[in-house]
């Protein structure tokens, strides 16, 4: 099988170890290149905390590796890192072979978003008399509800009449 690039992040756990997190990466890079898969890239990113505490566990340290691999590596790797106490979360995607993420990075303002050649529409002006622009009216005329027919147009309740007063209300 043909090697693909792969981008793997994965979160270490290092509480309560005696082993710093430089030597948990080093061991996990050491697991990488025993598969036979080539390093390209590593990425020590920091520990930083989660937003939620996920398995008891309030942060981690954020390590990213790019690796060329066959899938059937890849596979093994993360069936490893699976039983590994010390990788508390994994993740494996697929990237651009690394002549093609060259090429589309000088024509990309950042991975994934493709360069516009077209620039930013500037947001209207307030005192533009174009159509475009123009406020519309606001349509709570036209969808209004009525008010019930015991209320009177200006929203005031009717004013009682003989027949509908109670007798505490009725005039002495």
């Amino acid at each position: 099988m043909t090697k693909r690039r792969y981008e793997v992040l994965l979160v270490l756990n290092t509480k309560g170890k005696d082993e710093s997190a430089n030597d948990l990466i080093e061991s996990i890079e050491k697991q990488i290149k025993a598969a036979d898969v080539d390093v390209e890239q590593i990425q020590r990113l920091e520990k930083r905390a989660f937003a939620y505490p996920s398995k008891k566990l309030t942060g981690g340290y954020y390590v990213n590796y790019i690796v060329n691999a066959t899938p059937g590596q890849m596979d093994s790797l993360q069936a490893q890192w699976k039983l590994d106490p010390a990788i508390h979360l994994q993740h494996r995607q697929t990237l651009k072979p690394a002549a093609q993420a060259a090429a589309s990075s000088s024509s990309a303002i950042a991975p994934g978003i493709p360069k516009s050649n077209t620039p930013p529409k500037a947001p209207p002006s307030p005192n533009s008399d174009s159509p475009s622009t123009a406020t519309t009216p606001p349509r709570a005329a036209k969808n209004a509800r009525k008010p019930p027919s015991w209320m009177s147009p200006s929203g005031d309740a009717p004013p009682k009449s003989p027949e509908n007063m109670s007798k505490k209300d009725a005039p002495s």
